[in-house]
């Protein structure tokens, strides 16, 4: 062991514990303090700091007393956690992690695998109703040959005050999603709180609210069986008179029973309620076209009878001039 003749206020104290027959403890303080072992004729330096090197830092297990990379120690475990120092991956709970994280959690634990945040960090309470009072992010890097370093992609858990204005005493958690390039990264998804999701919206207030186009080969809408206007068929059910039709029309300017211009750019448009109102509105027009099919069948044939009529007078007028 080396010790440097420079005073510094640096020192580490480290403490080897060996289970033997007995613990015995080895303390090594110093500027330039290393603890070595030996394995197989070979000796190691099992942890320490050297003068040159970061004075703050604690280096383990990363060389050895002759520098030779191919006696370099593989892993180091403290307690449950395992770098490996070749590939640089860290393991917690399992031995030979194989990923840059590993986390070895059971399928059947109740323990979350990863946790976020501070306990009893309130975050910003001094914020409006709806607004954000704090975040957690997850980011993923992405490259441009202008700019090599941005984030590319965002997972944010971002807790908003659901409370009253500037006192964020209750707050409940959204998960919003980020993507882009380097001038283009913004929210593109968000899951309220209250269950809430919104695509181009971070304020959907509907199960599913989309700020653009939504292309499906197939929508299907849950309806109400008793809504469903099959009643129009019913006896006593009574149909509209066209004069009446005609007279809402002139007064509203568009169809009575469905919304007008103004009204579907204010609310939107209910998909399912305006289907049954359009459907409604064929039946019935179905069933005044069958009714005036009837009428002008009767005035047809009452035609024909007249025709018939006039014919035999005209007939028994010649044959008298004659």
């Amino acid at each position: 062991m080396r010790r440097s003749s420079k005073t510094s206020t640096v020192f580490l104290i480290l403490t080897l514990l060996v289970a033997k027959t007995e613990t015995k403890c080895q303390t090594v303080s110093g500027y330039d303090a290393v603890v070595t072992g030996a394995y197989n004729d070979n000796k190691y330096h099992l942890i320490g700091t050297y003068q040159g090197w970061d004075p703050e830092c604690v280096y383990v297990a990363g060389y050895n007393y002759y520098n030779n990379s191919a006696l370099k120690t593989r892993r180091v475990k403290m307690g449950g956690i395992v770098t490996d120092l070749q590939s640089g991956y860290v393991g917690i709970n399992t031995a030979s992690p194989a990923a840059y994280l590993n986390v070895a959690s059971p399928a059947t634990s109740t323990v979350a695998s990863l946790k976020f945040g501070v306990p009893g960090d309130k975050g910003n309470l001094a914020v409006p109703k709806g607004a954000a009072a704090g975040g957690y992010n997850i980011d993923f890097a992405g490259w441009r040959d202008i700019s090599t370093d941005f984030v590319g992609a965002r997972i944010r858990a971002e807790r908003i005050n659901d409370w009253v204005d500037n006192s964020a005493l209750s707050q409940g958690v959204d998960l919003a999603f980020f993507a882009g390039g380097s001038s283009t990264f913004s929210e593109r998804l968000r899951i309220k709180y209250n269950g809430n999701v919104g695509i181009g919206t971070s304020n959907p207030t509907a199960k599913l609210a989309v700020n653009g186009t939504v292309k499906a080969r197939e929508v299907n809408v849950t309806v109400n069986t008793a809504d469903w206007p099959d009643y129009v068929f019913s006896r006593g059910y009574r149909l509209p008179h066209l004069d009446s039709l005609a007279a809402g029309i002139n007064q509203l300017g568009h169809l009575p029973g469905i919304p007008s211009a103004m009204e579907a750019e204010k609310n939107g448009v209910n998909l399912g309620e305006m289907n049954r109102k359009l459907l409604e509105k064929v039946e019935e027009l179905t069933l005044l076209l069958i009714e005036q099919g009837k009428k002008t069948e009767t005035l047809q044939q009452e035609n024909r009878e007249m025709q018939l009529r006039v014919q035999k007078l005209e007939d028994t007028s010649k044959k008298q001039q004659d």
